[in-house]
């Protein structure tokens, strides 16, 4: 698991999510990934996680582009 760094620049914060979203696929199918565990991964609140994200289909085409 990456660590975990709870200030960063958003362009930052979206590429670390990136990598926490790939991760997470390589132990479970991505749509059964939930925004829970996504931000849990990361160590920080859902809230927190959707400041810099729209919705899991943005965090989903994040990873995807």
């Amino acid at each position: 698991m990456s660590t975990i760094v709870k200030h960063l620049p958003a362009d930052e914060r979206r590429e670390v999510t990136i990598t926490h979203v790939i991760e997470l696929a390589t132990e479970q199918n991505p749509t059964d990934t939930t925004n829970a565990a996504i931000a849990f991964r990361m160590g920080l609140t859902q809230g927190a996680l959707f400041r810099h994200s729209h919705n899991k289909a943005a965090i989903l085409q994040a990873v995807m582009n």
